[in-house]
């Protein structure tokens, strides 16, 4: 016979997205407790630049990608 799980799978998926907002948050992201928005960098041709983006843990993390969005790529994008 299978243990049964101390803790349950729908606790241990929320302290899941609870420790990634966490190491988001330690990275400079700000979270108002549905998005999350920092600053990534990136470069290209030997520049480096800083974009802002917003960061949603949608009910399907971390089975699923969060949803990633580019509010201002800091350079401009042709």
């Amino acid at each position: 016979m299978a243990d049964t799980p101390k803790v349950s799978l729908g606790v241990a998926l929320d302290e899941e997205r609870d420790s990634f907002r966490r190491a988001l948050v330690d990275r400079g992201f700000s979270d108002d407790g549905v998005v999350l928005r920092g600053i990534v960098e990136w470069s290209h041709d030997r520049s480096t630049y800083n974009a802002t983006v917003d960061i949603t843990l949608e009910q399907n993390f971390p089975f699923a990608p969060p949803k990633v969005e580019i509010v201002d790529p800091g350079a401009a994008i042709d």
